[in-house]
């Protein structure tokens, strides 16, 4: 079992999650509430593979949202952009 460790605020909407194996997870706070999240929580290697899944969508989620917030973009524009 893998145990939470430190729970620390990053930039943006992200959370840095250390780990007992050395491990640092960026995840924002909508993965925090939805896996429960909590410093001595113990996670299975299965729970850390979701999480990190879940964590590059959310990521790409902020990214898009933060690059259509400026102007209209299309969603070709949008592609590209999550693409480089």
């Amino acid at each position: 079992m893998i145990t939470i460790i430190r729970i620390n605020k990053g930039k943006g909407p992200f959370y840095e999650v250390e780990t007992s194996e050395g491990e640092t997870l960026r995840v924002s706070e909508d993965l925090l509430v939805r896996f429960r999240l909590l410093k001595g929580k113990e996670l299975t290697k299965e729970e850390i593979k979701e999480i990190k899944k879940s964590a590059g969508f959310d990521l790409g989620l902020q990214q898009a949202m933060n690059y259509i917030s400026y102007q209209l973009r299309s969603e070709m524009d949008v592609r590209i952009y999550l693409k480089d």
